[in-house]
């Protein structure tokens, strides 16, 4: 799976996702040249995060569902996750459901 390695100033290492290895999972990023640990993204095929994030929880992966950080809740297709992690489970999970 396609990753970048980057070494910030104080020599600590961290795997980061790149937009290739989302796009990999039928991902689609909100802002895709977006920097940082944590990218909003969607699926497609799913209306509500919540319960994507419900079956996600199963296979031991975690994401944040867009409901919660909405202040009425309301459900959404936009989901937060740390890019810093690994995405290769969050894909094969994805591809399994």
């Amino acid at each position: 799976m396609p990753t970048l390695l980057l070494t910030n100033d104080d020599g600590i290492q961290c795997c980061v996702a790149t937009g290739l290895a989302l796009e990999q999972a039928g991902l689609q990023q909100h802002t895709p040249k977006a920097q940082g640990k944590y990218r909003w993204v969607r699926h497609t095929a799913i209306h509500d995060s919540a319960a994507l994030a419900e079956s996600l929880d199963s296979y031991g992966i975690s994401l944040a569902p867009g409901r919660i950080f909405r202040p009425d809740g309301q459900a959404t297709a936009w989901f937060r996750v740390n890019v810093a992690a690994s995405m290769e489970g969050l894909q094969k999970a994805l591809l399994r459901m």
